[in-house]
């Protein structure tokens, strides 16, 4: 199931592959994104001509590689990683 979310004219697709899994994005100043999940297996991938409208939450890899595609794909944004217990 995939649900867009649009933040601050950002539009997410983001992929529920885990039954229960919750993520969703908001924007702090334009700046931020903070995104919850109840999972730590989870991955985004930022497809380069969408770089600042449009970012892909897979939720099928590593807490660490994810942050790895956000900071090396977004760099105009400083994405905030939480858990959601």
């Amino acid at each position: 199931m995939i649900r867009p979310d649009f933040v601050d004219g950002m539009s997410v697709n983001a992929s529920y592959l885990n039954e229960g899994a919750v993520c969703y994005g908001t924007a702090v100043g334009n700046s931020t994104a903070i995104y919850h999940s109840k999972h730590v297996r989870m991955r985004a991938v930022a497809d380069k001509r969408l770089l600042e409208t449009k970012l892909t939450v897979n939720m099928m890899c590593s807490y660490d590689v994810m942050m790895v595609a956000w900071n090396t794909a977004l760099k105009k944004m400083r994405p905030l990683c939480t858990y959601m217990h």
